[in-house]
């Protein structure tokens, strides 16, 4: 088991408007394309794939990306907003994995793909499982006062490349 924490400062949002491009919240989705280096910006976010090159990247007009070849779309889940018992599916593995299954939903973690907080960040416990990982841990948010709720979800990657995300 290992435990992760997700913070605003490090996060992809941030990223992108580190890099000057505009960014007014969290994309919703990561259209998957194939990168082209000469005119798009890497993004640390999410670590990166094969011989180092990025997993994710910013367009010229400062939308952000997956490289097709690793990954499908990918659609934003927010744990934090997911009713009890709700699935809902992020996407689809590429023809090319990059890794083991338990890396590969760290990544998407990583690059709040599968978001684990609202406002403030994320303190998470992920424990491997057959095809995936359970993820138990808290998330901080803000209201008039700072509030910190439980979360308790699994994500797993099906035999077909579909990854899900069930809200416990």
């Amino acid at each position: 088991m290992i435990t992760i924490k997700r913070e605003a400062a490090s996060s992809l949002l941030q990223e992108l408007r580190n890099l000057g491009l505009e960014a007014f919240d969290f994309p919703k989705a990561f259209p998957a394309k194939a990168p082209k280096p000469a005119t798009d910006k890497p993004l640390n976010a999410g670590g990166v794939g094969p011989k180092g090159a990025a997993v994710f990247w910013a367009s010229s007009e400062g939308t952000p990306f997956v490289d097709a070849q690793l990954f499908g779309h990918l659609t934003v889940v927010m744990v934090p907003a997911m009713a009890p018992g709700e699935q809902a599916q992020v996407g689809r593995v590429g023809p090319h994995p990059i890794q083991e299954i338990p890396q590969l939903i760290q990544q998407l973690i990583e690059a709040d793909v599968i978001g684990t907080y609202v406002h403030l960040g994320s303190t998470l416990c992920l424990e491997n499982i057959p095809g995936g990982l359970h993820i138990r841990g808290s998330h901080t948010y803000m209201t008039n006062t700072e509030n910190i709720d439980a979360l308790d979800f699994k994500v797993v990657v099906e035999p077909s490349g579909l990854i899900l995300v069930s809200n416990s």
